[in-house]
């Protein structure tokens, strides 16, 4: 959401620019590119990094091992797909599945999972000038493959979702497998099912293709200075400290599960602890390591919008699965692409109703039009055409 903060000329951004800052005080380097993304719009930085959220993969590895199986060897999707089919049974013989491999819908309530799914990829939504690159062949080739997970016979993914009662008894009944877990999501799972502990263990991600990307990136929280403070050194210190101090590194960690963008206390061995919850894995270091491979991401105003959009194109392209009994990637890609380019079509339109950098577009200021088009749109799917 912070990138409807950056809609209108650079100079009318309401926070402080930190850019020359960070680089004399030699803080630049400290924090991965890609956690400084989310709040930089046209080069310049306007907040200090909270976190990385790298996304890993949770996996019940007690339903695993009960059933004889193992994650050796497993790189990519289709990998973790073939190690675990067994597990997709019904076991009482009423006819329904009892357990599937994969918490994920393609749907509005999963838009995070499938905007993770498209960043590892290696799809962003934008490019570096701001403009929409939501229909591309690497994006309609991974919404195919997400929607052939949930259809036909061989469906391996379910509705469970996070943040509800309904979702946290699924999990518990092992109603799936493997869940995406960015690192803050270990904490959800410890405080809203202390039940579990023992169960669960962190992975890599799988990989789309062989060699590709074992990590993707889910939320984010930036620490920003408004023009407005009354006194900016005293808020710069207290900034620092917030996030720049060792002592609340290790409590970010030992009481949120959340690891530290600042790479200079990356070694300390608070990351090395075991956690009994998650059957004794030291998961801090896990979580580091996979940190280089997290995806950058592009500030724009629109992200939302896009996403919202790229959520109905996911769930028009599962109806069509259904509705012609498609059930492979190969057979699914060229709806795929006409669904992103509806998407991307009805991003252009919003945009092009305002040019975001401070000029009046027929007598409306832009940044309240991108603000006001925004949050209309996130209610509003594109038409068929």
């Amino acid at each position: 959401m912070a990138g409807q903060l950056f809609a209108g000329p650079i100079d009318s951004v309401g926070f402080v620019d930190l850019t020359g800052l960070l680089e004399r005080e030699g803080l630049l380097g400290q924090i991965p590119a890609a956690s400084y993304t989310p709040w930089t719009t046209r080069g310049r930085i306007f907040g200090l990094p909270h976190d990385v959220h790298p996304v890993l993969l949770g996996v019940r590895m007690d339903i695993v091992e009960e059933a004889g199986l193992t994650l050796d060897g497993v790189e990519t999707w289709s990998d973790l797909i073939d190690a675990l089919r067994p597990l997709v049974t019904d076991a009482d013989g009423d006819g329904e599945i009892d357990r599937y491999l994969l918490a994920f819908w393609p749907n509005d309530m999963h838009r995070e999972k499938i905007e993770a799914l498209l960043l590892q990829s290696g799809g962003g939504l934008f490019d570096t000038n701001g403009q929409p690159t939501i229909a591309t062949e690497t994006h309609a080739r991974t919404l195919a493959t997400m929607v052939s997970w949930c259809v036909g016979p061989d469906r391996i993914a379910a509705d469970v979702r996070d943040f509800q009662a309904t979702g946290n008894q699924l999990k518990a009944d092992g109603y799936a497998v493997a869940y995406f877990m960015p690192d803050w999501m270990c904490n959800v799972w410890r405080n809203e099912l202390p039940s579990m502990a023992g169960t669960l263990e962190i992975v890599p991600l799988p990989a789309a293709e062989p060699g590709g990307r074992r990590a993707s990136v889910w939320g984010g929280t930036m620490l920003g200075i408004p023009k407005t403070a009354p006194d900016f050194d005293a808020a710069w210190r207290f900034a620092k400290h917030l996030y720049f101090s060792p002592e609340l590194a290790r409590e970010l960690y030992t009481k949120g599960d959340i690891v530290t963008p600042n790479r200079s206390f990356w070694d300390d061995p608070v990351f090395d602890t075991p956690d009994p919850y998650y059957r004794g894995q030291r998961k801090g270091r896990l979580y580091i390591d996979h940190i280089e491979q997290v995806p950058a991401r592009n500030a724009s105003p629109f992200n939302q919008t896009a996403m919202v959009r790229i959520a109905n194109a996911s769930t028009a392209l599962l109806r069509y699965a259904e509705r012609e009994g498609f059930h492979e990637p190969d057979d699914l890609e060229e709806e795929a692409m006409r669904q992103l380019k509806i998407a991307e079509r009805g991003v252009r339109r919003l945009m092009a109703r305002n040019l975001f950098v401070g000029e009046e577009v027929d007598g409306e200021q832009p940044v309240v039009e991108a603000l006001n088009t925004t949050r209309d749109a996130t209610n509003a799917p594109e038409a068929m055409p």
